[in-house]
């Protein structure tokens, strides 16, 4: 790691500390090679590399680049991060993301939203949720709801829905399959009516969500 950063105040060092920097690689290697794979070793492999791209960003913008790359990067990493449910190797990426000042990027914030809320840990996922903006977006709050629905915070999952900007089907979606899950077949029904009255049109997750709502209710639904 570089001197650069080792002076700086230290962000998180208790999950920094355990990566040693190996040669940098290239990052559009890392973001293609993460959507191919999301296997754990390979996400130990580049968390190890990542302090050492972090250290090369100084001089990669005095060549004339951008972060970019960079940003494209850790999207990448967070997204495969999320999709194992490696809590750790994400942490590991907030704090260099912290360390760095990239935690103000839209994308990188809705994708480290994301690893927590897939890794069922809302508690941060909220944390950043609420620093990060005053009028939520529907990306992040899709993320939100999805992270409490896993849960079973339907409470909270539908507060959210009900003061969120641009509900679409998908946010519509997650709230009608939390309630058929949980075997709140009516509150299903009526969230479903509503999309309709929205003028969106169901998938196939919304369609499979409201027959198990109907199952569960029988006749008489649509009164």
């Amino acid at each position: 790691m570089s001197a650069s950063l080792v002076k700086r105040k230290p962000v998180r060092r208790r999950l920094i500390s355990p990566l040693r920097p190996l040669s940098p690689p290239n990052p559009r290697w890392v973001s293609s090679s993460t959507r191919q794979r999301t296997k754990s070793p390979l996400l130990q492999l580049l968390t190890r590399h990542l302090p050492t791209l972090f250290s090369s960003r100084t001089s990669f913008r005095e060549e004339g680049g951008n972060d970019y790359d960079l940003e494209l990067t850790l999207v990448s990493i967070l997204k495969a991060c999320a999709s194992d449910k490696a809590l750790s190797p994400g942490q590991q990426v907030h704090a260099l993301i912290l360390k760095s000042g990239l935690d103000s990027n839209s994308y990188v914030n809705n994708s480290l939203i994301n690893v927590y809320a897939k890794c069922g840990s809302m508690v941060a996922a909220k944390s950043l949720f609420d620093a990060s903006q005053t009028i939520p977006d529907p990306i992040s709050c899709n993320i939100m709801i999805g992270g409490y629905v896993k849960l079973g915070r339907l409470m909270d999952a539908h507060k959210l829905f009900e003061r969120m900007p641009g509900r679409g089907c998908v946010s519509y979606t997650t709230m009608i399959m939390g309630f058929a899950q949980n075997n709140y077949g009516t509150e299903a029904v009526r969230i479903f009516k509503d999309m309709l009255a929205a003028g969106l049109i169901p998938n196939e997750v919304t369609v499979a969500s409201l027959i198990s709502a109907c199952t569960q209710l029988g006749g008489g639904i649509w009164a």
